[in-house]
């Protein structure tokens, strides 16, 4: 039966690709035309549905395939580490460093409990889930754990892993959330266009028996491969 809108074909589509596995490739415009007994155009204008809702990919020149974004949940009794929540979903995640500096920031010395004029480090990392560039994070680290999440980041990738092995219980405590336009550093790295906007986290993590700072991020993610899950206490 020929669907009667774009729309009506791309709710039928997403139906019968709910069962198929992220990275399945999908059959051409040309079958997908004669397997629904409509037109390529109106195929075409379904995928792009679909593609928005984040539920296809389509690659240049490789084709079209299932799509599922991956859950990352903001919790206070939750682990804050991006590679423990990717892999829980069966999927892979791989950090790279990109950068180490020291910066004066007022918001960010307040927020990790130091005099506004205290020099904090800043890390800036690219994060990818199965090999897509992903995350964008600026971390600013209290100096002490500045001394071992620098070397110890060359072993473990997790900020939060890297914490755990220093004897520290690292959990997040305050969070602020929303939909932004990235700078031009995340945008860069994160493969967008500029008119794309991003999830922007800001939070920071303590350390769960003394409640003292360990680090403050901003963390920009890009949303067809991340939806941001909040659970409150």
């Amino acid at each position: 039966m020929m669907a009667s809108t774009p729309e009506s074909l791309a709710d039928s589509l997403a139906s019968s690709i709910a069962c198929l596995q992220p990275g399945t490739r999908l059959p051409s415009e040309h079958e997908l035309a004669a397997t629904w007994g409509t037109t390529r155009a109106m195929v075409r204008r379904a995928l792009a549905i679909l593609e928005r809702q984040y539920l296809i990919r389509r690659l240049q020149g490789n084709g079209t395939f299932v799509h599922k974004r991956i859950d990352y949940l903001i919790s206070s009794d939750q682990l804050p580490s991006l590679h423990a929540t990717v892999e829980e979903q069966g999927s892979t995640a791989r950090t790279f460093s990109l950068g180490h500096t020291t910066t004066h920031d007022p918001e960010v010395a307040a927020a990790l409990e130091l005099p506004a004029d205290t020099s904090v480090h800043l890390m800036t990392r690219l994060g990818y889930i199965d090999d897509v560039p992903s995350v964008y994070l600026e971390e600013y680290l209290d100096p002490d754990l500045d001394q071992v999440s620098v070397p110890g980041m060359h072993i473990i990738e997790s900020l939060a892993e890297v914490a755990l092995a220093a004897g520290w219980q690292p959990r997040r405590t305050w969070c602020r959330m929303t939909v932004d336009q990235p700078p031009y550093a995340a945008r860069d790295r994160l493969d967008l266009r500029p008119e794309q906007q991003t999830w922007l986290v800001e939070s920071l993590t303590i350390e769960a028996g003394s409640g003292r700072p360990l680090w403050f991020s901003r963390v920009w993610s890009r949303m067809d491969m991340v939806r941001i899950v909040c659970r409150l206490a």
